[in-house]
Formats: C-alpha cells, structure tokens, sequence
C-alpha cells in the first residue's frame, strides 16, 4: 500500500513538473509573437485559438466572448483565429489545444493565457485587471 502511495505522488509531481515547462514554453514562445502583435494593437485584446472541429469551441468558448465583446465594446479587441487556417500563427504562439484565448493589455504585452474553455467570470476577471488604470 505504501509503494503505491508512493508511486502516485511521483507520478504526481512529474506531472505537475511537466505541466509547469510545458506553461514556461508556451510562454516563452508567446513573448516572440506579441512583439510583432503589439505594433498593431491600441485596446486590450483576446486571441481565440478554435478549430471548427472543437465543440467547446462553437457552443461554450465562442458564445462567451461574444457576449464579453458586447459588455466592453469599443474596450476590447476580439480577433479568432481558426488554426486550420493559420497554423503557423498557432504555432508562433503555442497554441497546444483549444480553444486557447491569450488576454493581451493595451501595449500588446501578454496578461493571462487560458488553455482550454475559460469561464465568463474568469475573462471578466482578466479583462478588468487589464482595463483598470495604473
């Protein structure tokens, strides 16, 4: 039972190591693609990684930003970026699944990354950390 136990929490912590490089990475390579976003952006803004083949996507993602995009209007940029179409732009930002939604501040400079469906609350939350002033 002890060797168990045992086992699980190494293959717990490798777990958790390995999702910490893999948020580093992407990171990283996010900070290369908002240095050529941010010469074209003057409003915070949401990236929406999707694919047409994602259901999360159509049904809960989408319809959650679009209704984001009503309540901030002229505050907020939304661009959606299909990565069937543009898989290079997905891969310069390391887009690993979706939807993927990055929050960037005004400046273009990267704020939050969401892998996977983010909750309306939790981009209310980002986009207002974002949009209140310093």
């Amino acid at each position: 039972m002890l060797n168990r136990i045992i086992l699980l929490v190494c293959v717990m912590s490798f777990v958790y190591v390995c999702m910490r490089y893999l948020k580093k990475r992407q990171e990283n390579t996010v900070k290369a693609a908002t240095s050529q976003h941010s010469a074209h952006t003057t409003t915070p803004t949401i990236l929406y990684f999707w694919s047409p083949q994602c259901q999360h996507c159509k049904t809960t993602q989408k319809p959650i930003l679009e209704k984001l995009q009503e309540k901030k209007q002229a505050a907020l940029a939304l661009r959606m970026i299909n990565i069937n179409d543009k898989p290079d732009e997905a891969a310069n930002w390391g887009v690993r699944t979706v939807p993927t939604t990055y929050v960037l501040d005004s400046l273009g400079n990267l704020v939050h990354i969401n892998n996977g469906v983010a909750t309306e609350k939790q981009l209310l939350n980002q986009l207002d950390s974002v949009l209140q002033p310093t």
